[in-house]
């Protein structure tokens, strides 16, 4: 439960400073020939609802040493010589723009055209790289990292676009070029920004399929029909009023009708999970006051490098 609370704050959070940031920006004027100059945050809005909300689902499974991307088995062949998945078994998730990078034995691997190869320092550091443990930790430095400097890039954009459409003589082609410059990077900053939540489920997830394989097979189902929903809304939003339009979203409404059951069980199931958590929990606090000289006698001889 608190794994689950402390994802969905960290989600809230990172949606508030962004918002935050988007509001500085906000400028509103009419240069010489008329053009209104409207505020970052319409663009943003529209990144959020448009281009991240069609993000394709994808999948990275190694199983038994083998690997699968999108279901389907890669050749050993098309691997790098360094890369040695013997004996591993990690499923991986990402959608959209996201730059999937996966640590294998100390190593980092990039996904790219339906395999892996070894990664440069270059792509590791680069803006929208997941970079997933298969120790089943995911390091975030090199997102967080490449999102900080984004957004003080748009800032600075943001800023000189402010400053030039202040000018007494505006240049409309100017101003045309440096919105769309400040807009690219808004879009850039949007996709990182959607990536961060869903890296903090993956360590979630792991546990999961590790202590509860129905539960995980349900949390796989939910989220394949989160990202259905996303695309019919997708589909829907580029139709006029037609009767196409209004079937698609009748379709959405029982989907979504769907997936809060679906939610509802899984959250039912989560709270038997951690509940079956919380007892092995107390079980072991009861073993260990049971043992407690024995325990702290042994951290003695360790502290005392005695054997």
């Amino acid at each position: 439960m608190a794994i689950s609370s402390r994802f969905k704050t960290d989600t809230v959070i990172r949606e508030i400073v962004l918002k935050k940031e988007m509001k500085k920006f906000n400028y509103r004027r009419k240069d010489a020939a008329g053009i209104k100059l409207t505020s970052l945050m319409i663009a943003v809005a529209m990144l959020f609802t448009g281009a991240a909300n069609a993000q394709q689902a994808n999948t990275v499974e190694i199983s038994d040493g083998r690997v699968f991307i999108n279901g389907q088995p890669v050749a050993e062949s098309s691997f790098p010589k360094t890369l040695d998945t013997s004996g591993m078994d990690a499923t991986f998730w990402f959608s959209g723009d996201s730059k999937p990078v996966i640590e294998v034995k100390g190593r980092f691997y990039i996904v790219a055209d339906n395999t892996l190869r070894e990664a440069t320092s270059e792509e590791l550091d680069g803006p929208g790289v997941n970079v997933f443990l298969t120790s089943g930790d995911v390091h975030r430095a090199a997102i967080s990292d490449a999102y900080g400097r984004e957004l003080v890039a748009l800032k600075e954009k943001a800023r000189a676009l402010n400053e030039y459409s202040a000018a007494p003589a505006v240049d409309n082609s100017e101003v045309a070029k440096l919105l769309a410059d400040a807009q690219e990077s808004a879009n850039q900053v949007v996709v990182m920004a959607s990536q961060l939540p869903r890296v903090d489920m993956q360590e979630y997830w792991r546990v999961v399929k590790d202590q509860n394989n129905e539960l995980y097979t349900q949390f796989n189902h939910e989220w394949a029909m989160e990202v259905q929903a996303r695309e019919m809304a997708a589909r829907a939003r580029s139709l006029g009023e037609t009767e196409e339009r209004a079937a698609l979203i009748n379709e959405l409404r029982s989907t979504l009708e769907k997936i809060f059951v679906l939610k509802q069980e899984n959250r039912n199931r989560e709270i038997v999970q951690l509940q079956v958590q919380l007892e092995g929990l107390e079980k072991n606090m009861r073993d260990r006051t049971h043992y407690k000289d024995q325990i702290i006698e042994r951290r003695l001889k360790d502290l005392l490098g005695q054997e």
